[in-house]
């Protein structure tokens, strides 16, 4: 009995692969949710050199901080456009 789609992907398809295509996250089994969450491959599939876990950790790290940095951004340019309109408060020319 073969799984159902995750996200419109085929089940056996679903998670992150490395660019030497190795799947290196896989579905959680313990998530039973419509959208689960990944987690890596135990043991490590890739065997290239500098292809790590560790390596993609601090990348994903790297993408998430990046992206929370941005929505601030666009949340405090939002917020001073707003201020902007505000005939009550005096900006510096």
């Amino acid at each position: 009995m073969s799984e159902q789609a995750i996200n419109g992907v085929p089940a056996d398809q679903y998670g992150m692969w490395c660019q030497h295509g190795k799947r290196i996250m896989v579905k959680d089994p313990a998530d039973a949710s419509d959208c689960p969450r990944l987690i890596f491959a135990d043991p490590w599939p890739c065997l290239t050199p500098g292809c790590t876990r560790e390596r993609v950790e601090a990348e994903l790290e790297e993408e998430a901080l990046e992206y929370e940095q941005e929505r601030w951004q666009e949340y405090w340019d939002i917020c001073a456009d707003g201020l902007h309109d505000d005939p009550s408060i005096r900006w510096p020319s």
